[in-house]
C-alpha cells in the first residue's frame, strides 16, 4: 500500500504552522508505534468489532501516547489515525521504527496511560525479558506459587510458629490445611472443583517466607527486587539470597545497640560494654575435604567441584589408593572389611544382630557389634560435626578412621549483647580455633569506638595468651570467662586463668544490692538453646538457604527483642542516636 500518497493528502490538509512542526521521522514513527499496538487500539472496542478492521478513533490514553512518543501536536493526533488507519492496519506495512527505540518510547511514555510495552503485569511483580521486577513495598496478599496466594499475615504466622516453636514449613503447611483450611467441615476449594488445588504446601510456606523476608530487606535499604522468572522457585532466588547474605556479613547493624542492661554507665560519662560469645553445633552439609568453604554443588555430593576427584579415592583416612569397583574404599582386605561394617550398619539385621548379641551375653549393656569376628566396630549416625566412623581391632593395633558419609560444618559462632540483642551468627567450618574467634571479633568491632570494654568467652584464657598484653584491639579489653564456666570448667591451678580472666577481678561486673553480677554472662547458651531448635529445619539446606534462614530468624528475634527492652524502659538506643 502506497503511504506517500496518504501522507502527503494529510499534509494538505494542515495550516502552514502545522506543517512546519511535523517531521518527516515522526509520522512514521507514528505509523510503526501504531502497527504495534493493534492489542491496545483494539482493547477498549466493543467485543463484536472485527479484529481487521481499523476502529474510527483512538482511545484517549493512546491518542496522548503517541501524542508524546512521537512526538506530535495532540490537537493533529485524530485526523492523522483517520488518514493513515488503514495503511496502519495492513499487515503489509513495513516497520520502519527500529524496536529498540520503540521500546524506549514505552518506557518512557507507556507507564503513564497502562500501556504494557511487552512486560506481562502479575499482582505483586511485573515480568520483563524473562525478569521479575517486584512493585516497592510490601502488600497485604503475596503470589506464593502459580496460581496460590496467602496473605501477608498468613505468611507472618507461619514465620511466627517457625520463629518461636521451630515450627517447620511442612508441619506450617499441615496445620493450616487442618486446622484453617477447612471451614464447617467442608473444604470450600475442594468442594468447588477448582482445577489449580488449594493445598498449601511446604513450597507455599517457604516461597511466602523468602519473598516477605527479601521485599522486607529491600524496603529497609531502599532497594527493588528483582529475580529471574524463569526456572523453578527453590531456585529463583537463589543469587538474590547470596547477595542479601553477603550483605549481612559485611553489616551488622546490631553492633551499635546499646541500653541499660548491656552497658553500664557511669556519672562522669564513662561507660563499659560486654559481649558474650559462644558456639553452638548446627551444621549444614559441606565439603569433606577439611576446613574446605566451597559450597557443593548438589546437597547430595561428599566434595565440592575443586575436590571432586577424591570421590574416586579410598575413604579410610591417610589411603590415597583408587576404590575398587562398586567399593567405598581400596582393594586393601582390612580397608574392605570396613567396607563390610559400613554396609551392614545401613541394615535393619544389624539392629537385630546387636540385639540377640547382647542377649547371648547377658549384658544389655554391651553394644559392640561384631560384623567380623575380630572386628568391633563403633559407628555414629552421621549427626555429627563430622560423618566419619572409627573401626576398632585390637587394641596394640590402634584404629582406622573412615569418612565415607557427608561432613557437617563444625559450629555457629554467635555474638550477643547480655540484654538479648543478637550480633552475629557466623559458620566455623573445621573448629571453634582460637585464631578464627580472634579473627571475627576483629572483623566485627573494626570500626574505631565500637570494641567493647568487656569479652565474655568460655576460652579466653587461651584467647589471652595469643593475643598477648600490647595487641591494639584488645589492649583496653577485658577478656573474662563467664561465670559459669570459670567455676565448672577452669582449673583453680591455672594462675595465667585466674589472674586474667576471673571476672571477680573487674569491679565493672559485679553487681549491686541483691544482685551478684551486672551483665548476664550466659546470655549466649541461652540464646544458642533457641538457635539449636532449628538443627533439624535447616541441616539439609544448601549454603545460601541455610545462612538466608537463620540470618532471618535472628532478625525477627531482635525485633521482639526490642520491642521488650522498649517496654521494660532499658532505654535501647544505638551510636547514632536513634532510639
Amino acid at each position: 500500500m502506497d503511504v506517500i500518497p496518504k501522507l502527503h493528502h494529510f499534509l494538505l490538509s494542515l495550516s502552514i504552522q502545522d506543517q512546519k512542526a511535523i517531521k518527516f521521522e515522526h509520522l512514521l514513527r507514528f505509523i510503526t508505534l501504531s502497527s504495534r499496538l493493534k492489542d491496545d487500539i483494539l482493547l477498549p472496542q466493543p467485543a463484536t468489532h472485527p479484529e481487521n478492521a481499523p476502529p474510527a478513533v483512538l482511545s484517549p490514553a493512546l491518542q496522548v501516547f503517541l501524542s508524546a512518543a512521537c512526538p506530535l501536536p495532540s490537537a493533529i493526533i485524530p485526523s492523522l489515525w483517520k488518514a493513515l488507519r488503514t495503511v496502519i492496519w495492513d499487515p503489509g506495512t513495513l516497520s520502519v521504527f527500529e524496536p529498540s527505540a520503540q521500546m524506549a518510547a514505552h518506557l518512557r511514555h507507556g507507564h503513564n496511560v497502562g500501556l504494557t510495552c511487552q512486560i506481562n503485569y502479575h499482582h505483586n511483580f511485573s515480568v520483563y525479558r524473562g525478569e521479575r521486577t517486584y512493585y516497592c513495598g510490601v502488600p497485604e496478599v503475596l503470589q506464593v506459587g502459580m496460581h496460590q496466594f496467602a496473605e501477608v499475615r498468613l505468611i507472618n504466622s507461619w514465620i511466627t510458629l517457625m520463629l518461636v516453636a521451630w515450627v517447620s514449613a511442612t508441619n506450617c503447611a499441615r496445620f493450616y490445611n487442618t486446622a484453617l483450611g477447612i471451614k464447617e467441615g467442608v473444604d470450600k476449594i475442594e468442594a468447588a472443583n477448582w482445577q489449580f488445588g488449594g493445598k498449601v504446601t511446604s513450597d507455599h510456606v517457604y516461597s511466602g517466607f523468602t519473598i516477605l523476608s527479601l521485599l522486607e530487606d529491600c524496603e529497609e535499604r531502599g532497594a527493588q527486587l528483582t529475580a529471574p522468572h524463569t526456572g523453578e522457585d527453590k531456585d529463583r532466588f537463589r543469587d538474590v539470597i547470596a547477595a542479601v547474605n553477603h550483605h549481612r556479613r559485611l553489616s551488622q547493624p546490631e553492633v551499635f545497640h546499646s541500653c541499660n542492661l548491656c552497658t553500664r554507665r557511669y556519672p562522669d560519662g564513662t561507660k563499659s560494654q560486654a559481649v558474650v560469645i559462644d558456639g553452638i553445633t548446627i551444621g549444614r552439609r559441606c565439603c569433606a575435604v577439611f576446613n574446605c568453604k566451597v559450597p557443593l554443588k548438589k546437597n547430595r555430593d561428599r566434595f565440592c567441584p575443586e575436590h571432586k576427584n577424591l570421590d574416586d579415592i579410598c575413604g579410610i583416612k591417610g589411603c590415597s589408593a583408587v576404590k575398587a569397583p562398586g567399593r567405598r574404599t581400596c582393594a586393601d582386605p582390612e580397608h574392605l572389611e570396613v567396607d563390610a561394617a559400613y554396609k551392614l550398619r545401613g541394615q535393619a539385621r544389624f539392629r537385630l544382630q546387636q540385639q540377640l548379641q547382647n542377649l547371648r551375653t547377658g549384658n544389655p549393656e554391651n553394644s559392640a557389634i561384631n560384623a567380623e569376628p575380630d572386628i568391633a566396630a563403633q559407628l555414629d549416625d552421621d549427626e555429627g560435626p563430622e560423618s566419619e566412623f572409627t573401626l576398632t581391632r585390637d587394641p596394640k593395633t590402634g584404629a582406622l578412621i573412615v569418612t565415607f558419609g557427608r561432613r557437617m560444618t563444625h559450629n555457629e559462632q554467635v555474638f550477643v549483647w547480655p540484654c538479648g540483642m543478637i550480633i552475629l551468627r557466623e559458620t566455623f567450618y573445621a573448629a571453634e580455633g582460637i585464631g578464627a574467634v580472634i579473627e571475627l571479633i576483629r572483623r566485627v568491632f573494626r570500626l574505631t569506638g565500637t570494641m567493647p570494654e568487656h569479652v565474655f568467652f568460655d576460652n579466653n584464657c587461651t584467647l589471652k595468651k595469643t593475643v598477648g598484653e600490647n595487641d591494639p584491639d584488645f589492649k583496653n579489653t577485658g577478656l573474662t570467662v563467664d561465670v559459669f564456666h570459670f567455676s565448672c570448667k577452669h582449673s583453680v591451678t591455672d594462675t595465667f586463668c585466674q589472674a586474667h580472666c576471673n571476672p571477680v577481678s573487674y569491679p565493672e561486673l559485679l553487681g549491686e544490692g541483691d544482685k551478684s553480677w551486672f551483665f548476664n554472662s550466659s546470655i549466649a547458651e541461652q540464646t544458642n538453646v533457641w538457635l539449636g531448635g532449628f538443627f533439624s529445619m535447616c541441616r539439609e539446606m544448601g549454603p545460601e538457604r541455610y545462612d538466608f534462614f537463620l540470618d532471618e530468624m535472628i532478625r525477627r528475634r531482635n525485633k521482639e527483642t526490642l520491642a521488650k527492652l522498649k517496654e521494660m524502659g532499658a532505654m535501647p538506643i544505638n551510636t547514632f542516636g536513634l532510639a
